[in-house]
C-alpha cells in the first residue's frame, strides 16, 4: 500500500511547487519596481520646460511646453520630436514678440500634433487662449486664439470623436472678478461651433477635459470662494455634447484640495489627481476614484513626514492600476522655503493602494509635469531638471523614459475616450494571472489523480 502511495504523493509535491513557483513570478512581476531606461535634457542656456509628453505613432515622442532658449519674444511655445530613444529629431518654436506657452499636445488621426497654450498679444498683459495645428513635422497649419477680451489660458486640448477639438481653460482678471471656466467645441479646421462660460460666486479653474463615451465630456479641476487659497476643493463637471452641464460635484479631505487631471477607467467612472493639504502641514498627492455620476467610491493621499509630495498627472494602466508623476521635496531650515529636489513616480493597484514609487534626479531642481504609458509597458515623464544640464543657469526640458514589461498589449497611442466595460464598483484587489494560475492548478490536479488510478 505504502509503495502505491509514493507516486501520488511525488505527484502531489510536484504540482504544488510548480503552482507556488508560477504565484511567486506572478506576484513578483506585478509588483516590481522598474528601473529608468534612459533621461535626456533638451533646450538652450535659458530656461525650457516640457509638460506634456506623448508616445507617437511611430514610436518616438512627443513633447510641448516652454523655450526661453529660442525665444523672440519673452519665451515662446515650444514642440520638439525626438526617436523612440529620446534623441531630438527637431523642434519648432510659436509666438511673438511678448509671452507664448504650450500645456498639453496630442497626436491627431492624420499624423499631426493639436497644441493648448496662451499668447500675450500686446504688451497690455492680456492674455488669450491659444490652440495650434501642426503637420507631422510640426509645421504650423493654423492657430487660432480664444477670448482675447480677458486673461484667458487654454489648459487642454483633444481631438474628438467628429474630428474636431474641444478645448477648456479659465479666464478672470485675478485682482477684480471671479475665475470662470470655458469650453470651446470646434470642427477640424478650428472654427468655433459653440463656446459656452460657466460664471458663478466661486473661483473655478478647468485643468482638462475629456470626452466620454456618452460624447459628453468630464472636466477637472478646483473651485474655492472668492480669493480665498487656504479653502480650496477638488471639481469635477460633466457636459452633454452641447456643453450643458449634467452635474458637478467637490471632493476633498483637507482645506486645500486640487486635481489637474482626470481620466476615464476602464469600468465607466473617473479618476482624478491632484494634492491635498491644510495650514503648514506638509502636501501629499491625491488620488480620488468615483463612478460614472461622480460620486465617490475612494480617495487615497501619498505623502510621509519630511517631504511634499505634489503629483500633476496620471492614467489607468493596462493592468487597471494607477501611475502618477509630480514632485517631491522637503522644507528648508526654519524659513519654510520649499525646494523641489525630484521627480517621483507613484504606482498604485486599481483600489488605489500604492505598490511602488520611484524618484528621480539629483542635487538640484527637478520635477514631473506629465506621465503617459508606452506600448511596451513603461512610461514616458516630461518635466524639467536643473541637476542634469552643465553651464547653465535656468533649468532644461526634460524626458525620463522608465523601462517596458516588453509584453506585446494591444493599446492605442492617443488619448481616446475608453468605452465602459462593466460596471462593477467593487475595490476588490485582482490577482494578477488568476485565472492562468488557476487553469494550471486544475490541470495539475488532473495529472495527479490520474497518477493515482494509473
Amino acid at each position: 500500500m505504502i509503495s502505491n502511495k509514493i507516486p501520488i504523493i511525488k505527484h502531489f509535491i510536484t504540482s504544488t511547487v510548480i503552482v507556488m513557483l508560477i504565484i511567486i513570478i506572478f506576484s513578483s512581476n506585478a509588483s516590481a519596481v522598474p528601473l529608468e531606461e534612459w533621461n535626456k535634457t533638451y533646450g538652450g542656456n535659458q530656461w525650457d520646460i516640457a509638460y506634456s509628453a506623448k508616445q507617437t505613432s511611430d514610436g518616438g515622442f512627443i513633447f510641448a511646453g516652454h523655450t526661453e532658449s529660442y525665444a523672440t519674444g519673452w519665451s515662446d511655445g515650444w514642440l520638439v520630436k525626438t526617436d523612440s530613444n529620446g534623441n531630438e529629431l527637431w523642434n519648432k518654436s510659436f509666438g511673438g514678440p511678448n509671452r507664448d506657452d504650450f500645456y498639453y499636445v496630442e497626436q491627431t488621426n492624420d499624423g499631426g500634433y493639436i497644441i493648448a497654450g496662451y499668447t500675450y498679444l500686446s504688451g497690455d498683459f492680456l492674455s488669450s487662449g491659444l490652440f495650434v495645428k501642426t503637420d507631422s513635422n510640426g509645421n504650423e497649419i493654423w492657430n487660432k486664439t480664444i477670448r482675447g477680451d480677458d486673461n484667458n489660458v487654454a489648459k487642454f486640448v483633444q481631438q474628438t470623436s467628429d474630428g474636431g477639438y474641444i478645448l477648456t481653460g479659465y479666464s478672470g482678471t485675478y485682482d477684480t472678478s471671479n475665475i470662470d471656466y470655458w469650453v470651446v467645441k470646434t470642427d477640424s479646421q478650428g472654427n468655433n461651433l459653440w463656446d459656452t462660460t460657466y460664471t458663478g460666486t466661486t473661483d473655478d479653474f478647468i485643468e482638462c477635459i475629456r470626452q466620454t463615451s456618452d460624447g459628453g465630456y468630464i472636466l477637472v479641476g478646483s473651485s474655492r470662494e472668492f480669493r480665498a487659497k487656504d479653502d480650496s476643493k477638488v471639481f469635477l463637471v460633466k457636459i452633454d455634447s452641447n456643453g450643458n452641464q449634467v452635474f458637478d460635484r467637490t471632493y476633498g479631505i483637507k482645506d486645500r484640495s486640487y486635481a489637474s487631471s482626470v481620466f476615464l477607467t476602464k469600468d465607466g467612472g473617473y479618476i482624478m489627481v491632484g494634492e491635498t493639504s491644510s495650514g503648514d502641514e506638509l502636501v501629499e498627492s491625491l488620488l480620488i476614484k468615483t463612478d460614472s455620476d461622480g460620486n465617490q467610491e475612494w480617495i487615497k493621499t501619498f505623502g510621509n513626514m519630511t517631504e511634499n509630495i505634489r503629483t500633476y498627472d496620471g492614467q489607468q494602466t493596462f493592468d487597471g492600476g494607477y501611475i502618477l508623476a509630480g514632485a517631491i521635496g522637503s522644507f528648508i531650515g526654519d524659513t519654510g522655503d520649499i525646494t523641489w529636489s525630484n521627480a517621483i513616480i507613484i504606482k498604485t493597484d486599481s483600489s488605489g493602494n500604492e505598490q511602488w514609487n520611484i524618484t528621480v534626479g539629483g542635487d538640484d531642481n527637478d520635477w514631473a509635469h506629465s506621465i503617459f504609458q508606452t506600448t511596451d509597458g513603461g512610461y514616458i515623464v516630461s518635466g524639467f531638471t536643473d541637476s542634469y544640464v552643465t553651464g547653465r543657469f535656468n533649468s532644461g526640458a526634460w524626458l525620463i523614459k522608465i523601462e517596458g514589461t516588453d509584453i506585446d498589449m494591444q493599446v492605442e497611442v492617443e488619448d481616446v475616450p475608453i468605452m465602459a466595460e462593466s460596471n462593477d464598483s467593487s475595490n476588490e484587489k485582482s490577482t494578477p494571472g488568476f485565472e492562468m494560475i488557476m487553469a494550471i492548478l486544475s490541470i495539475l490536479i488532473i495529472f495527479t489523480l490520474k497518477g493515482r488510478y494509473d
